[in-house]
């Protein structure tokens, strides 16, 4: 929510849930969070446009594209701090995920 993006929460639970059923990693996700939320962020854009069944109806949900370029930022944000923790610039990388969450994301350590 702090960046506003314009998708719907049905969306976003529906892809979160897609995205862990076929993470190669999620049995780890704990250890490597940061490339979990750089990878899921990543598949997300895959998602542009596409449409799904909601849970439990017959309703059709398209996950529209609003929200493409504010994904590819966060995108941006999180492959840099990935890469800066890496690095072992917690400071640095701290500010690419407040980008993405806001100033109450804690510090990195």
């Amino acid at each position: 929510n702090h960046c506003a993006v314009p998708v719907k929460s049905l969306v976003f639970e529906w892809a979160a849930i897609n995205f862990l059923d076929k993470y190669a990693y999620s049995n780890r996700a704990t250890d490597y969070y940061d490339l979990l939320i750089r990878d899921f962020i990543s598949w997300l854009l895959s998602c542009l446009n596409q449409s799904f069944k909601a849970p439990g109806t017959s309703e059709k949900t398209n996950c529209g594209n609003e929200w493409e370029e504010k994904a590819r930022n966060a995108l941006k944000s999180a492959q840099m701090a990935c890469v800066l923790e890496s690095e072992r610039d917690y400071a640095a990388a701290t500010h690419q995920w407040r980008r993405i969450f806001g100033d109450r994301f804690q510090y990195v350590a």
